[in-house]
């Protein structure tokens, strides 16, 4: 007996093992793509900032995230630096640098897996517990973020850990809870969005705090004098805001570039006024409701109010003013980034503070432009019909067996794809969050329907061969999708690639080149090259005015002027200005993207 348990453990951990390394080696696959050339600009925020850190300056200075990923890239360098050093090696370059961080997401995307498999194995056993590994070593849309030097691929082991967390808290364990705590405010502080895990924490403690007969005692005194201070708090504090409108919309147009706040961002501004009002008249009767003893709600807020989850609350908050606190030091700067990539979403990726205003408000024009449910139909494209499926069978099995959990990833996951429903930019990052809980739902999907084979349908020795076969059904064509997108994303040769590489062979050195942003950085590889980066290029300045500042090349994407096409009406006098460069100016090269490459369409214009 003691023999078969040996060797099932043993079988267990190789089974284990074997899952890490194809993780570990789908995610190495590629990883140089692209360098020295950097072709996502996300990463460019990452690296490039986390290279100016220094003991004695550690703000980032950009704040589109938190700044624990900076703070891990740095440490990164920094070690990579030392053993440069230890070992007597050359002195690293920045894309050595690049390459290293990359190396820690690969890291962060394998812990990722092993956690997926706690979280699971907690769950429902063992089996759920692998199958879950397996769905996300291979899940494609975690193996290309695991590629990049980006905050994805970190948010997702703290996410993961959170969900173990709460396994383990819902099991009896307050050690747990806390480490759902602290995986959340290290979540939050690598990217804000994280900060919608507290709802399956809000959701478990109300369930738990609800099943206690404290729950049932009325408040003191006391403790509704202290309901009525905040309140009044909260409405005064309303009342300043609004009062002071104009004021504070002055006072954050001048922290824009052209120093006027859009009106776009106002509608925002008076948005949240909105929801604050909203909130507060909530509160207000919530009060109402403590005030005169109403059970169904006291029983409620002392659940959410309890000792416990309070000190859970100040754990996350702490953890995160700890990683990140330049977020409130700078709050400024913090809050326009915090605008810019908010409105980003809404506007389909356009957003700026300052000289973009014409693309913003009309990208903000959006009918008729995008499907409210495209994250719905991307999720399913990702992920597969036959998986989600099963992922919906397994969040009922949980909803019966674990119905605490189940009830907070329901909620989790409906909610998640709920907000999207309003934006505009598709970019499936934005939802990682909710991958673990795919996966481990599919898992127990998987296991519960193999179980029903086995006791209501078919013979014992015919459903060990089936619950095989139907893991493959839904494996292999996950398997094979991450593959395709490795070998798309990081293995077929690149437009911006060619590009560059074709100007380091033929544009002189000293030459200047004006580019737009979705075009390669050539002024990594390029040596003598004079580059200005202009983003939109000609939306403000005609091929003239660049001829003037004394750039006589012109490095153009399609990506600006297919917006402009797209909104004819708004843009008239810039399409005249792309029409001017394509019949005046000399068109020296062209790449553009077919069977055999990716990336944008490219144009490099010379003056006449």
């Amino acid at each position: 007996m003691r023999q078969e348990s040996e060797t099932l453990e043993f079988f267990q951990r190789a089974a284990m093992m074997a899952v890490l390394a194809v993780a570990v080696g789908i995610r190495l696959w590629g990883l140089d793509a692209g360098l020295p050339l950097v072709l996502n600009g996300d990463e460019v925020a990452i690296v490039e900032r986390s290279l100016n850190l220094s003991l004695t300056n550690l703000n980032p200075g950009i704040f589109m995230y938190g700044s624990l990923p900076f703070y891990v890239a740095r440490l990164a360098t920094w070690v990579a630096d030392l053993c440069a050093l230890v070992f007597q090696q050359p002195a690293l370059n920045v894309a050595n640098y690049y390459l290293i961080v990359r190396t820690v997401s690969v890291i962060a995307g394998t812990v990722s897996v092993y956690f997926v498999y706690i979280f699971g194995k907690r769950l429902g056993g063992w089996n759920t517990g692998i199958i879950s590994a397996m769905f996300l070593a291979v899940s494609p849309l975690a193996v290309e973020l695991s590629h990049y030097a980006t905050v994805d691929a970190l948010l997702g082991v703290w996410v993961t850990l959170s969900f173990v967390g709460m396994v383990g808290w819902v099991r009896g364990s307050l050690r747990d809870l806390y480490l759902a705590a602290l995986a959340i405010g290290l979540a939050v502080s690598t990217k804000y969005n994280a900060a919608v895990l507290i709802l399956p924490l809000v959701l478990i403690g109300l369930q738990l705090g609800l099943a206690k007969e404290s729950t049932f005692a009325a408040f003191t005194y006391k403790q509704k004098l202290c309901f009525g201070v905040l309140l009044l708090g909260g409405w005064i504090a309303f009342g300043v805001v609004y009062a002071g409108r104009a004021e504070i919309l002055a006072q954050v147009g001048s922290w824009a570039s052209g120093g006027v706040l859009q009106p776009a961002y106002t509608r925002i501004f008076d948005r949240l006024l909105l929801f604050a009002f909203f909130f507060a008249v909530v509160a207000s009767a919530l009060c109402v409701a403590i005030f005169l003893n109403w059970m169904i709600i006291v029983r409620p807020v002392r659940a959410l109010l309890c000792p416990t989850l309070l000190r859970a609350y100040a754990l996350i908050i702490l953890v995160f003013f700890l990683t990140s606190p330049y977020v409130f030091l700078e709050y400024q700067h913090s809050l326009r980034d915090f605008f810019f990539q908010f409105n980003k979403n809404l506007s389909g990726g356009i957003a700026s503070l300052g000289y973009q205003s014409r693309m913003f408000e009309a990208a903000l024009d959006q009918t008729g432009m995008y499907h409210p449910f495209q994250y719905v139909f991307a999720l399913l494209a990702e992920w597969g019909w036959m998986l989600v499926g099963t992922a919906v069978i397994g969040l009922t099995v949980f909803l019966k067996n674990e119905r605490i959990l189940g009830i907070a990833f329901i909620v989790l996951v409906c909610l998640t794809l709920i907000m999207t429903l309003s934006w505009s930019y598709l970019a499936l990052r934005y939802i990682f969050p909710i991958w673990p809980v795919i996966a481990v739902s599919a898992a127990a999907g998987i296991v519960f329907v193999s179980q029903q084979l086995r006791t209501k349908i078919f013979p014992p020795l015919l459903t060990q061969s089936l619950t095989p076969v139907l893991l493959g059904v839904v494996l292999v064509p996950l398997t094979l999708s991450a593959v395709s997108r490795v070998h798309a994303n990081f293995l077929v040769p690149d437009t911006r690639t060619l590009m560059a590489h074709w100007i380091v062979q033929n544009i002189p050195s000293g030459a200047r080149i004006v580019r737009e942003m979705d075009t390669p950085d050539v002024e990594r590889v390029g040596s003598g090259l004079h580059v200005w980066v202009a983003d939109p290029l000609l939306l403000e300045f005609s091929p003239r005015d660049w001829q003037a500042k004394g750039y006589n090349l012109m490095l153009l994407g399609n990506r600006n002027l297919d917006f402009y096409l797209s909104h004819k009406d708004k843009f008239q006098d810039v399409l005249e200005r792309y029409a001017v460069v394509e019949n005046n100016w000399r068109l020296l090269q062209s790449f553009k993207p077919d069977a055999a490459t990716k990336g944008p369409a490219l144009f490099l214009y010379s003056a006449p």
